[in-house]
């Protein structure tokens, strides 16, 4: 699945309303027969993530499974949230 949040242009924190204003202005420039940019393939995965952003089941439960996968690890190591890299604290010390 392509992350609806990437294809809107929006960040992880965008509001109902941003989701809306994102997808009304990319909706108009992508739709297939507007012209130039028309673009049908692109038209539809912005319709795609604007509904499935709209869903608040299914955004929360993105959110929530997006979040999980950050502190997620290699092979389901989990990786401490002051440290998302997994590195050791004493990496650069002699």
């Amino acid at each position: 699945m392509i992350d609806p949040y990437y294809e809107l242009g929006l960040g992880y924190t965008a509001t109902p309303q941003e989701i809306k204003k994102a997808y009304r202005s990319l909706a108009m420039q992508y739709h297939p027969d507007t012209g130039s940019d028309g673009d049908s393939a692109r038209f539809l995965r912005i319709k795609q993530a604007y509904e499935f952003l709209s869903d608040p089941i299914k955004k929360r439960d993105f959110d929530n499974e997006r979040e999980k996968n950050l502190w997620q690890g290699r092979n389901g190591h989990k990786r401490h949230p002051q440290n998302p890299f997994g590195m050791s604290d004493n990496l650069f010390s002699s």
